[in-house]
């Protein structure tokens, strides 16, 4: 009986581990993670708060208290008149702010990186030039000790681009750019878990099938020094993917995520298509049980989008995300979602609405609020963005007006 007992206990460890090698094949965490691995997340927006009749406001109120707050006006000969992708950390008790220039166009031969500060979120000094030329801003990153500035650089041989950061300790005084990421440029900032870990959504290059499409690549560390130990989330591929003689892009890309107050995490990404006929004009959305480390595969939300780049996270248990719910490509107005459960979000406020003409023409350039980025820090969210990708300005909502 015993040896019959011993038989039966080594066949049963062979089945668990034929079923562990089965697990590690899918996106699932390999640690437990108790009942947050069960747990269906839908997301979803209450389509009766858009009044689609009107197209510069959506019939949304403003949420109380807002203000607008002005960073950057190019008015001089020198100023760069093309600036987009604004992105915003809190650092040592002041607020920084950085994009990209360039001199009319984009894309364009000349490119620098800018950034300014304010001690109280209103007052901002002129901005300032980081970096060499031909670069890109990544947004930024942060231990609270020391805080680096993420400059994209395109690496022609490969045909991707590779992320360098310059860091400092006071906020003037910069190192010189050292590589930070291969084959990955940041969508938003750096954003710290309660864990301690540092997660930057990218894109870059993907592999087998998705060899040479450019796709949202996760990256994230748990390493004490954050410009170090660099990992990629596991991130399932949604066919199809766009293609023309030019490239080749995945659908889920310029993504940005929040964390629900069980600990899920909750990732949106713009559904890029390159054929107008072809856009669903709604957000996709991707679940990460395990901190980041791996994601389900991206689906189709019910919220509306221009086809463009959002930004989204949390503060207490209020989730939210902004976007251009337009199914057209003109970026008006910006607006405010906002859940209680990251799940479905039932009040929906505006950020801006019809924006002044714009005074510059180039190329690539859009009408309205682009390529959002935002934080909190103290009572207030703030909310950056490109206005007719030449001014870089950011709205200040109370947060006692979100809940």
């Amino acid at each position: 009986m015993k040896k019959f007992l011993y038989i039966i206990s080594l066949f049963l460890l062979q089945l668990t581990a034929c079923a562990s090698d089965v697990m590690s094949e899918n996106p699932l965490p390999e640690k437990d993670t108790g009942n947050k691995r069960q747990k269906k997340v839908n997301v979803s927006l209450d389509l009766s708060l858009l009044d689609s009749s009107k197209k510069d406001t959506f019939g949304l109120p403003y949420p109380e208290g807002i203000q607008r707050i002005p960073i950057f006006e190019p008015s001089n000969e020198g100023d760069m008149k093309f600036n987009n992708h604004p992105q915003l950390v809190v650092f040592k008790g002041k607020l920084y702010a950085t994009w990209v220039g360039h001199p009319i166009h984009e894309p364009s031969p000349e490119s620098w990186v800018y950034y300014s500060y304010s001690d109280d979120g209103v007052n901002w000094v002129a901005p300032i030039r980081v970096g060499p030329d031909g670069r890109a801003s990544g947004g930024w990153i942060t231990d609270g000790k020391v805080l680096g500035c993420m400059l994209i650089v395109g690496d022609k041989a490969n045909k991707t681009s590779n992320t360098e950061v310059i860091y400092t300790t006071d906020g003037i005084n910069w190192s010189a750019p050292r590589l930070l990421l291969t084959n990955a440029a940041p969508s938003e900032s750096a954003r710290v878990l309660p864990s301690g870990r540092q997660i930057i959504v990218c894109h870059g290059l993907g592999k087998g099938e998705f060899a040479g499409v450019r796709k949202t690549r996760v990256m994230y560390t748990d390493a004490e020094d954050i410009f170090t130990g660099w990992k990629e989330a596991a991130l399932p591929d949604l066919l199809p993917y766009n293609a023309n003689q030019k490239e080749k892009v995945a659908r889920p890309v310029e993504a940005s995520w929040y964390r629900r107050k069980d600990g899920i995490l909750v990732m949106l990404f713009r559904d890029l298509w390159f054929e107008a006929k072809d856009r669903t004009w709604k957000l996709l959305y991707s679940v990460s049980y395990d901190d980041g480390a791996s994601w389900t595969v991206p689906v189709l939300t019910n919220i509306p989008d221009s086809d463009s780049m959002q930004c989204a996270g949390s503060f207490g248990k209020v989730c939210y995300f902004v976007n251009n719910p337009t199914p057209t490509r003109r970026r008006v107005p910006l607006t405010i979602g906002v859940s209680s459960d990251g799940e479905f979000f039932d009040k929906m406020y505006l950020i801006r609405s019809t924006p002044q003409p714009r005074r510059y023409e180039g190329i690539s350039k859009t009408e309205g609020y682009s390529y959002p980025g935002s934080v909190v820090w103290g009572d207030y969210l703030y909310v950056s963005y490109a206005t007719n990708k030449e001014d870089i300005e950011v709205s200040r909502i109370p947060l006692s007006s979100l809940k």
